[in-house]
């Protein structure tokens, strides 16, 4: 077994001749209590690593052989955003790494082809990954769903902002199976590692002669918390949230209204690592930061355009692994000329600068 430790985040990683102790009595309980729709059968559950399987549409029919392309952001055949509608809730057992406990329901993705759900997983592999966002459900996350009368309901935090790619039938089903890794799917190196966090979820590390940390990741958050160590049901509540107005990015205009969280994907290079000799500039810090000179707003990363380059034009990233949680793991190796213009620029401070750059050549 081995223990990933980067300051405040513990994963674990069980070697595949590890047991799983899982007995079938949980198996039946969770099942019964969990989404009818669920296909457990013909997919892949391991409480220590991937979870893969079909599921049911509202008709009780299976959409496995779709494979329409969408145009949104730049042509794609696959799609996913985190579900948390906790009202049915998909079968995603996981092994808590600090104290070997099981938790009923880890992060998740939606799997989509064509705008139907037909799988869900907590690790998906992309080719020439990118983020899409829903622009009216990332304000109503914020903001709160309008109701009729000019009212404001709750907010709503799902399915906003989305990861998109390619991936073959062939390669989905050995994602189903079980009998590739996501790693191997893509042919990527074996220093990426799959492994299960202190809360059960899925996140990847990288191994090499000094050890084992985190990987890259482009990631995202909605809200930014006043007390993130509240219990998983008072957190979230809109009395925890830290709201402020926002500022254009280079890639985007200001969003009407409040704000919060880090509003577009953020770029996440850890520190204490082979890619950066930064060190923490406050405490708890875990990866290269931005602060935005305009209000002072501190990004737990750096941010960057959704297409991860300058435009969905070219790839930024050639292929990558989206988690339930943590958005989308990948090997700095995999990055195109456009993405290392993204991750050099971040780690200079000039990333804003970069994408003013690119802008005034494509409008020259």
């Amino acid at each position: 077994m081995l223990a990933i430790a980067q300051m405040s985040t513990m994963l674990i990683m069980w070697n595949t001749e590890d047991e799983i102790m899982i007995s079938f009595d949980d198996v039946f309980g969770l099942l019964i209590k969990g989404n009818r729709r669920d296909r457990v059968d013909l997919g892949t559950v391991d409480p220590y690593g991937v979870i893969a399987y079909p599921v049911e549409d509202d008709k009780g029919n299976l959409n496995l052989d779709r494979m329409a392309q969408q145009r949104v952001g730049r042509p794609h055949n696959i799609e996913a955003f985190r579900n948390i509608n906790m009202s049915a809730p998909h079968f995603a057992p996981g092994m808590i790494a600090s104290t070997g406990q099981q938790r009923d329901n880890t992060g998740i993705l939606s799997v989509q082809r064509g705008n139907k759900t037909m799988a869900v997983a907590n690790a998906l592999p992309m080719r020439s990954p990118f983020f899409r966002v829903d622009a009216n459900k990332q304000r109503q996350a914020w903001q709160g769903r309008p109701k009729p009368g000019g009212q404001v309901g709750n907010a709503n935090r799902n399915a906003h902002m989305w990861t998109a790619g390619d991936l073959g039938q062939d390669e989905l089903n050995s994602l189903f199976s079980g009998e590739k890794t996501p790693q191997e799917i893509l042919g990527m190196g074996e220093q990426l590692k799959l492994g299960r966090n202190n809360f059960g979820d899925m996140m990847m590390g990288w191994q090499d002669e000094q050890g084992v940390i985190e990987a890259p990741r482009f990631s995202y958050s909605v809200y930014d918390m006043k007390d993130p160590s509240l219990p998983h049901k008072q957190k979230w509540k809109k009395e925890n949230r830290i709201m402020r107005p926002d500022v254009s990015m280079p890639w985007r205009d200001a969003t009407s209204g409040s704000v919060s969280g880090s509003v577009d994907p953020l770029l996440q290079i850890p520190l204490n690592s082979p890619w950066t000799d930064q060190s923490p500039t406050r405490e708890g810090q875990r990866y290269v930061e931005y602060v935005d000179p305009r209000n002072n707003y501190r990004h737990e990363g750096i941010p960057v355009p959704r297409a991860l380059a300058a435009d969905y034009e070219k790839p930024g990233l050639s292929r990558g692994i989206a988690t339930g949680t943590h958005g989308l793991y990948f090997d700095p190796r995999d990055l195109t000329s456009a993405g290392r213009e993204l991750w050099d620029s971040g780690l200079s401070g000039d990333i804003l600068q970069l994408s003013f750059d690119k802008i005034m050549e494509m409008v020259a």
